[in-house]
């Protein structure tokens, strides 16, 4: 199945089960932002890649049908404290696309199970503005990086704060 085709598939997979989505209109905004990481990033078919902070896999799953092997990693229970929804979605969403060349690791990104080296490509989305020791993080993701490996990295821009509460304030009042 080509990317195109693979996109498609899991934009229905989770239109089926909008219970997937982080929050109302998730794929709205998210789906651009992993386009443009794909025209960016450089994945190639040989890679094998870590996502750090998966939250609900989206990312992971996106890009598995680009890459050889692709771990999707979080907390694994909810905690909201630390912006953590939990790996249940992730599980769900890998079983209903039926991601085969995936896997799902319950690990904080600052301490991550992995021998040094162990991978091609680093992913993190929206992630390292909530790491409490963004230092440590970092140090991770260089120590599993194999030499000449890369950390594909988006954070938010300063007006998200102010999107992402407006958001969260609709979706709030959907589900009402």
């Amino acid at each position: 199945m080509n990317s195109s085709a693979w996109e498609r598939h899991l934009i229905t997979t989770i239109l089926a089960h909008p219970e997937l989505q982080t929050w109302c209109g998730h794929l709205d905004v998210r789906l651009p932002e992993l386009r443009e990481i794909q025209k960016v990033a450089g994945f190639k078919s040989s890679d094998e890649v870590l996502e750090i902070g998966c939250g609900n896999g989206l990312g992971s799953a996106f890009f598995s049908k680009i890459v050889r092997s692709i771990v999707a990693s979080d907390l694994p229970a909810v905690d909201h404290s630390a912006h953590a929804i939990g790996l249940e979605k992730t599980r769900r969403l890998f079983e209903l696309a039926e991601v085969d060349n995936g896997r799902i690791e319950g690990c904080s990104a600052q301490q991550l199970p992995f021998p040094d080296a162990s991978f091609d490509a680093v992913l993190s989305l929206c992630v390292l503005e909530h790491m409490p020791d963004k230092l440590a993080c970092l140090q991770e993701c260089r120590r599993v990086l194999r030499p000449g490996g890369r950390l594909i990295a988006a954070v938010p821009a300063a007006g998200w704060s102010l999107f992402y509460t407006l958001g969260f304030y609709h979706d709030f009042a959907l589900r009402l």
